[in-house]
């Protein structure tokens, strides 16, 4: 759903659970640590969130509204893959998003983040009209940062298709499985197909080196295609020390470039393809959308901007978060000072959100309101 931020002056995307997911706490979990995460995460081309509240009952991330079609699409439409100049730059931006996400420093202690993306594939990348890319979907990924409420499992997860050898085998998700997607997506975004490589070790080489032979070879002299070629085998390679890390992707591509002659141009490559797609969307009112059902609970509000079925700790809730943010059109007016003290001394002092808040109103202009702040962050 699309709101307008009245304090930025700008739009913002609306991210709402679907109901029948609300039954399992893992992916409630998930999307409270990917609304956490990603606001710590300030890199142009990874998607921004601005904040994570909860109205009706239900989780809502306020985060940057993004006008443009997922990598996946564009393939769609333009068969044969994109020109290597723009492929190669996409995945340039996209390591550095991912190597800035995972050294990101936050907190007191200034510890870095340690983000693994853990699904990167075509469609969770987005183009926009304006030609910016920008990483998406956060929703597996892990990161070390204060409040996460997912433990990491021994399980798979992530996209099939997109997954390293040692991912499969459940072995501990580092970085060099994000560059192991990210060289998958490279070669489809070059060829327009999908890298199907043999999950044996022995067999892996050779089917990596066979498929390196189907890359396009018109316009390219024989110097930036051995490059190219390279770049894949070794980010694709069997054995996660094989492979570069984010950076030295980065600068392999920075190296490349300029010998591929006229330098890429992503805003262009969204002008010939992404804008026509978006022009050919469908433009109706909100009621009319499939999923408004899932998302109407947002104008189901009182006058004072809170649900009437909550309870009472969760309309405590509320009000602390009006009170700290107070900017989202679906809330009409400001808590007053009695509310917020009720809601200060109701909710339990234990829980990372609610201290946080409590913290925003030790410079509240009311004195009671700000003793009440300084009580709750006193108690454990």
């Amino acid at each position: 759903m699309i709101a307008q931020d009245h304090q930025l002056r700008n739009t913002v995307a609306l991210k709402v659970l679907k109901a029948h997911l609300l039954q399992s706490a893992d992916i409630v979990s998930r999307q409270r640590d990917e609304a956490r995460l990603l606001a710590q995460l300030d890199h142009p081309s990874i998607v921004r969130v601005y904040e994570l509240l909860e109205a009706g009952g239900r989780l809502v991330v306020v985060m940057e509204a993004l006008t443009g079609a997922s990598i996946e699409h564009l393939l769609r439409t333009t068969r044969g893959g994109l020109p290597v100049a723009e492929a190669l730059l996409i995945v340039q931006r996209v390591a550095e998003a991912l190597d800035a996400a995972y050294h990101t420093k936050v907190g007191p202690s200034a510890a870095p983040l340690h983000t693994v993306h853990r699904d990167i594939k075509p469609s969770n990348l987005i183009l926009t009209v304006e030609g910016s890319l920008k990483v998406v979907d956060f929703g597996l990924a892990k990161g070390s940062f204060e409040g996460r409420e997912t433990v990491t499992m021994a399980r798979v997860l992530g996209s099939r298709g997109y997954m390293s050898p040692e991912r499969m085998d459940g072995q501990p998700d580092t970085p060099k499985g994000d560059v192991y997607a990210l060289g998958l997506s490279l070669f489809e975004f070059l060829t327009g197909k999908s890298l199907i490589l043999s999950v044996l070790p022995h067999k892996h080489q050779e089917s990596l080196t066979r498929s390196l032979r189907y890359l396009p070879t018109e316009g390219l002299r024989p110097v930036p295609l051995s490059q190219t070629r390279e770049l894949l085998r070794t980010m694709c390679a069997y054995e996660p020390e094989e492979r570069p890390s984010h950076t030295e992707v980065a600068e392999a591509i920075r190296d490349l470039l300029p010998r591929l002659g006229p330098a890429p141009n992503l805003r262009g490559l969204a002008q010939l393809f992404v804008t026509p797609l978006v022009d050919a969307r469908t433009l109706r009112a909100p009621q009319e959308h499939p999923a408004w059902g899932e998302v109407a609970f947002l104008q189901g509000l009182t006058s004072d901007g809170a649900p009437t079925d909550l309870s009472s700790e969760a309309r405590a809730r509320q009000v602390l978060q009006r009170s700290t943010s107070g900017r989202w059109k679906f809330w009409s007016r400001s808590p007053s000072n009695a509310e917020l003290i009720e809601a200060l001394l109701w909710l339990p002092p234990g829980d990372q959100e609610v201290r946080a808040w409590a913290r925003g109103l030790l410079s509240h202009e009311e004195e009671a309101v700000r003793d009440g702040a300084r009580a709750l962050l006193a108690r454990r």
